[in-house]
C-alpha cells in the first residue's frame, strides 16, 4: 500500500516538473518550430491550439519574503491547498484552459471561443473570481496579470512579458490584489523603459533633488508630501488625513515646496513634469 502511494505522488511529482519545464520552453520559446512545441506540450496533455489569453498569478507573499525561512511554508501552502482551489476554477471556466505552478507564479492560458470581446470579458470574469478566492483562502496578497489577445502560439513569450508587466506594474501602480489587463497599463510600459534612459534620469534628478536634498538636511519629508498631493489632486484635507498631518502643516509644507523648487509642481505644464517623475520612478 505503501509503495503505490509512494509511485503516485512520484508519477504526479515528475508530471509537474515536466510541466514547469515546458512553461519554461513556452516562454522563452525554447523550440525550433510550432509543431515541435504543439507535440512536447501535447506529450504532457498539454494542447497549446487555440489558446489566445495568458494569464499570471503573482503571488506576492514569496517574492516580499524569498529570504525568510517561512518563504517555503508560504510556496508549500500555495502549491497544495491554493492551487488545486484554483485549477477547479480555471477548468470549471473552460476544460480546455492549462494552468501549470512555477515557482512564486499560476501560469495560465485561456483557450479561445474565437470572439475576441467574449474571451477579453471571460478573463476579466476569471481574474476576478480567482481574486475572490485568493482573498477568502490565502493569508498574503496577490496581483494578477492579463496579456493582450494572441493570434498564434508563438506570441505566447510576448504574452508572458504582457501578462507578468500587467501583474506587477499593476500593483505597484494601483496596489496588490487587483486585476490588471495590460492595455490598462496604457504608456506605463514605455515609462518604464526610460527609467534606465541616462538623459531621463538627469531630468528627473533635476526635478526632485532640490527636495530630496532638503530633506536630508532638514530632517522633513516634502519630497513625499510632494507626491502625496500630486496624487490626490492637490487636496489639502486628503493628504492630511493620509499622512496624520494638521491641514495648516500641508498647507506650510505646499509652501516651502515651492519655494524650494525653481518651478511651481502644482501648475501646469510643471506639474505634468514632477507626476511623471514619480511615475518612471516607481516602475
Amino acid at each position: 500500500m505503501h509503495i503505490d502511494l509512494y509511485k503516485k505522488s512520484r508519477i504526479q511529482e515528475l508530471e509537474e516538473i515536466n510541466i514547469q519545464d515546458y512553461i519554461g520552453d513556452l516562454i522563452t520559446w525554447n523550440f525550433r518550430s510550432e509543431e515541435v512545441a504543439l507535440k512536447a506540450g501535447l506529450d504532457i496533455n498539454w494542447d497549446i491550439v487555440n489558446k489566445t489569453r495568458l494569464m499570471i498569478i503573482n503571488i506576492n507573499s514569496i517574492q516580499e519574503n524569498l529570504s525568510s525561512k517561512g518563504v517555503k511554508d508560504i510556496q508549500n501552502y500555495a502549491k497544495k491547498v491554493l492551487y488545486p482551489t484554483l485549477s477547479q476554477e480555471v477548468k470549471y471556466s473552460n476544460p480546455n484552459n492549462l494552468i501549470g505552478f512555477r515557482s512564486d507564479v499560476i501560469f495560465i492560458l485561456l483557450h479561445s471561443n474565437n470572439d475576441k470581446i467574449k474571451d477579453k470579458d471571460k478573463a476579466s470574469s476569471l481574474g476576478q473570481r480567482i481574486l475572490k478566492i485568493c482573498n477568502n483562502d490565502f493569508i498574503g496578497s496577490v496581483s494578477i496579470g492579463i496579456s493582450n489577445h494572441m493570434e498564434e502560439v508563438t506570441e505566447i513569450p510576448k504574452a508572458y512579458k504582457e501578462a507578468t508587466s500587467a501583474a506587477i506594474m499593476g500593483r505597484n501602480l494601483f496596489g496588490e490584489n487587483r486585476v490588471v489587463k495590460y492595455n490598462e497599463l496604457g504608456f506605463f510600459p514605455l515609462l518604464k523603459d526610460l527609467k534606465f534612459n541616462d538623459d531621463i534620469r538627469v531630468i528627473i534628478d533635476y526635478l526632485l533633488a532640490p527636495l530630496i536634498d532638503y530633506d536630508k538636511a532638514n530632517g522633513t519629508d516634502l519630497i513625499e508630501t510632494l507626491k502625496n498631493l500630486l496624487d490626490n489632486n492637490m487636496n489639502i484635507s486628503t493628504v492630511a488625513k493620509d499622512m496624520y498631518l494638521h491641514k495648516n502643516t500641508v498647507l506650510y509644507r505646499k509652501n516651502k515646496i515651492t519655494e524650494i523648487l525653481n518651478d511651481n509642481p502644482f501648475e501646469m505644464p510643471y506639474t505634468l513634469n514632477y507626476l511623471l517623475a514619480f511615475m518612471i520612478n516607481s516602475l
